[in-house]
C-alpha cells in the first residue's frame, strides 16, 4: 500500500521521494489519509524541521483530513523537543479542544515535556487528570516523573510517585526500578537501593549494567569503595557484564583511596 511505501521512506528521511509518492497517490485520486499525514508530520518533528510538521498539518486541515491523537501527539512532541514549549502547550489544547481524548502515550509526552522544563508540579497534575479521565497511568510514565523529581533535587517527590505506582498496581520495569535505586544512592540509603536490587531478582526484572553502574558509582563517590567492589563481583555473578564506565567509576575510587595494587590488578582484568 501507500502508506508502507511512505513509512519505509520516512524512516529513511528520503523526504523528496515521499513527496513523489503522495503525488503519485493524488494523481490517481486517491487522497493522502490521516496515517500517510501523521508518518509525515512525525519524522519532520524528529528531524527538527517543526515548520513543515506545521505546514503538512495545515494541508491535512485544508483538504479536509482530520488529524487524530497520533498526530497531535507527534507534533506536542517535537515542539517539546525542539524547546518550543508554549507551542507545544498550545498544540495540546488544540488536541483536547478538537474533542480528542488524550491516550497514555499522549500523556507520557507531555508529562516528559513538562519534566524537562523543571515544571513537576503541572506534571504531576498531569498524572491526576489521568486517572481522572480513565486514562492509566505505564511505567513509562511514572518512569518519567521520578527522573524529573531526582533530577530537580526532589528525592521525597520521587519517592512519592514509587510509593503511587506500588499502591497502584502497575508492575516498574527495570527503568523505574533503576531510577529509584538513583534516589536511594542520592540520599545515601545504600542498603535500600541494594534491597531494591534483591527485589528485582525476585520480581524477574533483572538488573542491568546501568543499574549496578549506578550503585557503584554513588559509593565511590562516598568513598565506600570496598561495599562498590562487592557490589562488582555480585554483578558479575549474576551475569550482567560490566562496561568500561564500571570499571572507570571503580579505577578512580581505587586510585582516590591510594590502593594502587587493587587498581593495577583491575587494569590487568580489563585487558584480558
Amino acid at each position: 500500500s501507500y502508506n508502507a511505501i511512505v513509512l519505509a521512506l520516512c524512516r529513511e528521511l528520503r523526504m523528496q521521494e515521499v513527496f513523489a509518492v503522495v503525488g503519485d497517490m493524488v494523481g490517481r485520486g486517491l487522497q493522502p489519509n490521516v496515517i500517510t499525514y501523521t508518518t509525515i508530520v512525525d519524522v519532520f518533528c524528529k528531524a527538527g524541521e517543526l515548520r513543515m510538521a506545521c505546514a503538512i498539518l495545515a494541508r491535512m486541515v485544508i483538504t479536509g483530513c482530520t488529524p487524530n491523537v497520533a498526530t497531535f501527539t507527534a507534533l506536542v512532541r517535537g515542539l517539546f523537543n525542539y524547546g518550543r514549549v508554549h507551542d507545544a502547550l498550545d498544540m495540546w489544547k488544540w488536541m483536547v479542544a478538537e474533542g480528542w481524548a488524550p491516550s497514555t502515550v499522549s500523556y507520557n509526552v507531555l508529562i516528559r515535556g513538562l519534566c524537562s522544563i523543571g515544571d513537576l508540579r503541572g506534571a504531576s497534575s498531569v498524572l491526576n487528570a489521568m486517572e481522572q479521565h480513565g486514562c492509566f497511568p505505564n511505567a513509562r510514565t511514572y518512569s518519567t516523573l521520578i527522573d524529573g523529581f531526582s533530577k530537580a533535587g526532589d528525592l521525597d517527590g520521587a519517592t512519592s510517585i514509587w510509593n503511587d505506582m506500588t499502591r497502584s498496581g502497575c508492575k516498574p520495569n527495570v527503568v523505574v526500578y533503576t531510577n529509584m535505586v538513583d534516589v536511594f544512592c542520592k540520599k545515601l540509603m545504600f542498603n535500600q537501593a541494594e534491597s531494591l536490587i534483591d527485589k528485582m531478582l525476585l520480581e524477574n526484572c533483572p538488573p542491568n549494567t546501568v543499574t549496578f553502574n549506578t550503585l557503584i558509582r554513588s559509593l565511590c563517590d562516598c568513598r565506600r569503595v570496598g561495599r562498590a567492589l562487592g557490589v562488582f563481583h555480585e554483578m558479575r555473578r549474576h551475569g550482567c557484564l560490566p562496561n568500561g564506565r564500571t570499571y572507570n567509576e571503580l579505577l578512580h575510587g581505587l586510585f582516590r583511596e591510594g590502593n594502587c595494587g587493587d587498581a593495577l590488578q583491575m587494569v590487568i582484568e580489563m585487558q584480558n
